[in-house]
């Protein structure tokens, strides 16, 4: 078993009976899962090629880092192998802008406004000379 002193980012780790690659380590240990890529594909999700995992020294490449920062206690840990530099840099990229979504969709949670996605102005559409409305717009409309 290995101490939190002991990995360094880029390491893979058993914390559990989860896999993680380890992107930082500070007063607790910050990770990345890796899951079957037979589970649900999230929009964090970062495809490995299996020659990425050969090198890293895992023995199942039926994987992908599902790179959404989690917080672990640094005991007990048990180094797998280590991930390539490049999938290193994708995977904490990746996470980076995963964190940087999930504050925005918490703060605008909290505030209560909606976000919007697109910077595109909202314009109505006119067809034959008339607004297009929902059913429940035209009830309301009184038509």
């Amino acid at each position: 078993m290995l101490r939190k002193n002991e990995i360094s980012p880029g390491d893979i780790v058993r914390v559990g009976a989860q896999v993680m690659v380890v992107l930082q380590i500070e007063d607790a240990l910050t990770a990345c899962p890796l899951v079957s890529v037979s589970e649900p594909h999230h929009r964090a999700d970062v495809e490995l090629e299996w020659h990425e995992l050969a090198e890293a020294g895992l023995a199942r490449l039926d994987v992908r880092c599902r790179a959404i920062p989690c917080e672990r206690r640094g005991h007990g840990l048990e180094r797998l192998g280590r991930m390539c530099g490049v999938a290193f840099r994708r995977i904490e990229g990746k996470a980076l802008r995963e964190a940087r979504q999930r504050r925005l969709e918490t703060d605008a949670r909290r505030s209560g406004k909606r976000v919007r996605q697109s910077s595109a102005p909202v314009r109505a559409v006119w067809m034959e000379g008339q607004a297009l409305m929902s059913r429940r717009e035209s009830r309301l409309a009184g038509g």
